[in-house]
């Protein structure tokens, strides 16, 4: 693959792990290793070995964020079109949805789209 920017594409990824890492980590106060924030960890790296990439960790950014940081994100409320949300939202829930597009999401795309994997 040729990118035609790739200086336009390296700006994209900072600001990318700006907004979903450094931003969340600076506003979320002293930061501590659960075991759900571990094993977040272990199942990125069992994406990154399994596809011998690095890629899952910049594709699974977001999800890890709302795992790291759930109550930096539980915090958002009333910019969205439509009804507005009006209070906080309970931090174990944002985590929760963190793992469900950790886990679940990856796998239910991969057994939609009929991509074969292992095996042959």
């Amino acid at each position: 693959m040729q990118l035609q920017h790739p200086l336009a594409f390296l700006l994209v990824i900072a600001a990318g792990v700006f907004s979903l890492v450094v931003r969340p980590w600076l506003h979320s106060g002293p930061f501590r290793w659960t075991l759900s924030k571990l094993t977040a960890a272990a199942v990125v790296l069992l994406y990154c070995l399994y596809f011998y990439s690095p890629l899952p960790v910049l594709i699974l950014a977001w999800p890890l964020s709302l795992i790291y940081f759930p109550s930096y994100w539980a915090t958002f409320r009333g910019w969205f079109q439509g009804p507005s949300v009006s209070q906080d939202s309970p931090p174990v829930l944002i985590a929760v949805f963190g793992w469900i597009f950790l886990t679940v999401y990856p796998i239910a795309v991969i057994w939609i789209s009929g991509i074969k994997i292992g095996g042959p």
